[in-house]
């Protein structure tokens, strides 16, 4: 039996996030993945698709899924296999039992990618699950070793993740995510206590970082040393650098930022997720105040709607093969 999955059509990183959803469907389902990929990655100089980035256990097939029911699989439902999920953690959505579809295929499209997986599928057993994707999705060997050959001779041990670029242009990032770099230099000085840092960004004006300090820009390394490599190549080489970090913060709504702190979560449990631009803070932007009202982190973000927040719905539930309690204050480190 298959599991038919249209991945969206967007950039790697929301691409990466919707196949994670697709592959932990496809196991608790007990069914073969297939891969459906309509377009060529957003931002891709030379056409190229996820898989020639990325090692993928699935079936890559070219085209959308066409003559076959597809189960429900937007925002407003949440997926489980044996025990149905508690109003904790279903917070008003749908529930669906992947074990409800009996025929030999089926499918499911991705029209929105942010639903983090952590937030949209009750586990049996989370430890089975982290380690196959860590197992099955993963950037070929290629990027790894320049990724590692780089930062190693950078010897610089933090880093940033400044996005802005379109960012900029919609009202509700640019008032809440997009501030400055002068207000945020001392959350950075405060985080890493030293400088230099590297500096992962999509800002291509280098005057909107007015520091003394030293900062190094490693995108623009990454070109000057590899003029062969697409953009979507360097932005991968980038956040493979950024996991290796000792020191990471990152931007909140970012899917870049999302995997970053997914990799550093899954090699260090203690990882706290840290952010750029919080004068104000994560709960005041995010919802109004904190309520706990279950278990699950996303209970303690009192939102209008639960989709209000679906640019962070990446929790370390996921990740944590112990435990799914967890403290909204402890977990975003607002420094």
């Amino acid at each position: 039996m298959r599991l038919h999955w249209s991945v969206y059509n967007s950039g790697m990183s929301n691409q990466i996030m919707s196949i994670q959803v697709g592959m932990i469907l496809s196991l608790i389902s007990k069914r073969r993945l297939v891969l459906h990929l309509d377009h060529p990655l957003a931002f891709s100089d030379c056409g190229l698709f996820v898989n020639d980035l990325f090692d993928i256990d699935a079936d890559i097939v070219s085209g959308s899924i066409v003559d076959m029911d597809l189960f429900p699989s937007d925002f407003g439902v949440c997926y489980y296999s044996s025990e149905k999920p508690n109003d904790s953690f279903a917070l008003g959505r749908e529930c669906v039992n992947i074990l409800d579809y009996n025929s030999s295929d089926i499918g499911g499209n991705s029209p929105n990618t942010l639903g983090y997986y952590s937030f949209k599928i009750l586990f049996d057993n989370k430890s089975d699950y982290v380690h196959n994707l860590s197992r099955n999705l993963r950037p070929k060997e290629r990027y790894s070793i320049l990724a590692r050959d780089i930062y190693r001779e950078i010897g610089c041990n933090n880093s940033i993740h400044v996005r802005r670029g379109d960012f900029c242009k919609i009202d509700f990032f640019a008032e809440n995510f997009t501030s400055s770099f002068d207000k945020s230099e001392s959350i950075i000085y405060n985080n890493f206590y030293h400088y230099p840092i590297l500096v992962h960004t999509n800002e291509e004006d280098e005057q909107y970082f007015t520091c003394e300090n030293q900062m190094i820009f490693i995108d623009k390394i990454i070109k000057e040393r590899n003029p062969e490599l697409d953009s979507v190549e360097v932005g991968l080489v980038s956040m493979l650098i950024a996991t290796m970090s000792d020191n990471f913060i990152g931007s909140l709504g970012s899917t870049f930022t999302g995997l970053i702190h997914q990799s550093r979560k899954i090699n260090n449990p203690s990882e706290k997720f840290k952010y750029l631009f919080s004068e104000k803070t994560i709960l005041n932007r995010l919802g109004e105040e904190i309520r706990v009202n279950g278990q699950y982190t996303w209970n303690q973000l009192k939102l209008r709607h639960w989709s209000d927040c679906n640019w962070q719905r990446e929790f370390p539930e996921c990740y944590d093969t112990h435990t799914s309690l967890f403290n909204a204050q402890e977990l975003f480190d607002l420094s």
